[in-house]
């Protein structure tokens, strides 16, 4: 896996030439068939600078199978290899960042099967480095105001490397190749939780799984402190100042789909006015006075829409 670079790359673009002529035969193979083709292909280009060409590549050939694999233990691979290659480049926010971060900092993306991801790993790419992977790459367009959140994201990012080394190691698999992904992973996440203050333990004295079994209870406490939904789950009385948006009913949602009996003593929403939403859009001097009337007018109707969204999900959620 260490030989002549031009010569794999030219390997991978003669395979995906071929595709066309293979289509049919794909269709009717295993998940497991298919990704022994596609994924050494997409792991070399995709760190050769071809993600847009990676991206076509993953939906084209494995994406449009991901629902029948709900349930798979190589779910969570799909689903990261997705993110992976929509989020790796760039830092800015996006539309559906909040539920990206929940499902890569869920148990659902931490409970790694031994035996499926000796399969990864042998093809180049560690389940655990992959979404350690997006872990930076969401980490990396979290702004000043998600701070918790990215160091959060750090964190689980640190302990999913961390654990793809000690599976490597302890399953004695040799591929280079994999190791050298997730070391690279690994030292971009450390310098970046260098940047923002994140003591990574010291191995001195410790074993690798201390290490990662410290940093596993850690990130359960993190979480339930810092994502929206999990501090809904941990407080009985429940007060929101200024909300403007729809954001909060699918906050509740989230909670709600995770413990469905859930009941809150008492959930008080104090929704900014309609007098200072306008206020507020007056006064942003890129607006004339119909842009920012009609702005008015929107965050008027969103906030409507919230409290009539909120109101009908609490209504057999509330003492």
């Amino acid at each position: 896996q260490n030989g002549d670079e031009t010569k794999s790359i030219s390997i991978c673009d003669q395979v995906i030439e071929m595709l066309p002529n293979l289509q049919y035969s794909l269709e009717n193979e295993d998940a497991e068939t298919v990704h022994a083709i596609f994924i050494p292909i997409v792991r070399i280009l995709k760190w050769k600078g071809q993600v847009t060409r990676m991206n076509e590549l993953y939906k084209n050939n494995i994406h449009k199978n991901t629902a029948k694999q709900r349930f798979s233990p190589i779910y969570p691979f799909l689903k990261n290899m997705s993110l992976v290659l929509t989020i790796c480049e760039g830092t800015d926010e996006y539309e559906g960042m909040d539920d990206d971060i929940s499902w890569v900092l869920s148990e659902a993306n931490s409970n790694v099967h031994i035996e499926v991801d000796d399969f990864y790993i042998s093809l180049g790419w560690s389940m655990n480095t992959q979404a350690a992977e997006v872990c930076l790459g969401l980490a990396r367009r979290c702004n000043v105001i998600r701070r918790d959140i990215m160091r959060l994201l750090v964190q689980k990012g640190l302990y999913l490397s961390n654990d793809a080394n000690y599976n490597m190691n302890e399953q004695g698999i040799v591929c280079p190749f994999a190791r050298d992904a997730n070391n690279q992973i690994l030292n971009e996440l450390k310098a970046l939780g260098d940047s923002i203050g994140i003591q990574v333990p010291d191995s001195t004295g410790l074993s690798q799984r201390k290490i990662i079994k410290f940093q596993s209870t850690n990130l359960k406490l993190q979480t339930k402190k810092v994502l929206p939904h999990k501090l809904l789950l941990n407080h009985d009385m429940i007060a929101f100042v200024g909300l403007t948006n729809d954001s909060l009913p699918s906050v509740f949602a989230k909670a709600l789909a995770e413990e469905p009996n859930r009941k809150w003593k008492k959930v008080c929403v104090f929704y900014t006015s309609d007098t200072l939403l306008k206020w507020f859009s007056q006064e942003k001097p890129a607006l004339n006075n119909d842009d920012w009337e009609k702005e008015a007018t929107n965050y008027a109707k969103e906030k409507k829409t919230s409290m009539s969204e909120l109101t009908s999900l609490l209504s057999n959620n509330t003492d």
